[in-house]
């Protein structure tokens, strides 16, 4: 019975031990028409998502796409296309998601 007692403890500990380690975070992505969505972006597929943070939809500037070259997507995605991505002093760059 301790060691069941022991076992499950011990299964518990490291079940949060890995969900504090867990990397989401929400980011703004945009694909160039104007159209943004607040998405989390996650470490491993089988993370937790935390709650939506609230902020306000940014604007950002008129770009051109970039040409995407012909690619087959990653294992375990279906489509690759290129979304503007704002970092953490504000200003937006180009980058190819794969979902």
């Amino acid at each position: 019975m301790r060691t069941v007692i022991a076992f499950c403890l011990a299964v518990m500990l490291f079940t949060v031990a890995g969900v504090a380690h867990a990397a989401c975070h929400y980011e703004w992505v945009c694909d160039g028409n104007g159209h943004c969505g607040h998405v989390p972006l996650c470490d491993n597929a089988i993370d937790i998502v935390p709650p939506e943070p609230p902020s306000m939809k940014p604007i950002p500037p008129p770009s051109i796409r970039p040409l995407q070259p012909p690619a087959l997507p990653p294992i375990g995605t279906k489509k690759c296309t290129q979304v503007q991505r704002q970092d953490a002093d504000g200003s937006w760059y180009w980058d190819t998601v794969c979902y």
